[in-house]
Formats: C-alpha cells, sequence, structure tokens
C-alpha cells in the first residue's frame, strides 16, 4: 500500500508491532521505529513474505519478479 507523504494510517499498528518485535532483545529496543519509515517497513515484510524460502507460489503478479533477491 502506498502512503503518501509518508503518514501513518489506522491499519499500521500490525506493521508497527511487528517491527517492534523484530527490534526488542528481551531488556530493550536495539533500534527506533520511525511513522516517517512506514512505507520501508510495509515494503520489508512484503519482501519477506514473498521471498521466503517456504513460500510456495511459482507464479507472482506482474512486475514483482524484477524486485526479488537476485542470485
Amino acid at each position: 500500500m502506498w502512503c503518501p507523504g509518508g503518514e501513518s494510517h489506522d491499519n499500521d499498528s500490525g506493521f508497527f508491532a511487528i517491527k517492534f518485535m523484530e527490534l526488542w532483545n528481551g531488556e530493550s529496543f536495539h533500534g527506533l521505529v520511525l511513522t516517517e519509515n512506514m512505507r520501508q517497513y510495509r515494503s520489508q515484510l512484503l519482501f519477506y513474505g514473498l521471498y521466503h524460502r517456504i513460500n510456495t507460489v511459482t507464479k507472482l503478479p506482474a512486475g514483482l519478479e524484477s524486485h526479488g533477491p537476485r542470485a
């Protein structure tokens, strides 16, 4: 989902929760989670899901193949 100007939306809370879990080391956060980086967080999660080794989808929607990991 494109986010004009990097502003946060009501449905961004899930992305924030995932990013917080990623950055929590059991005692503190080892990085910052910034609202202006929400587009990047969404992109990272999409990339992870699409190109994860256990994803069995063989044909991606048009235009996504060029964004895949380089071999």
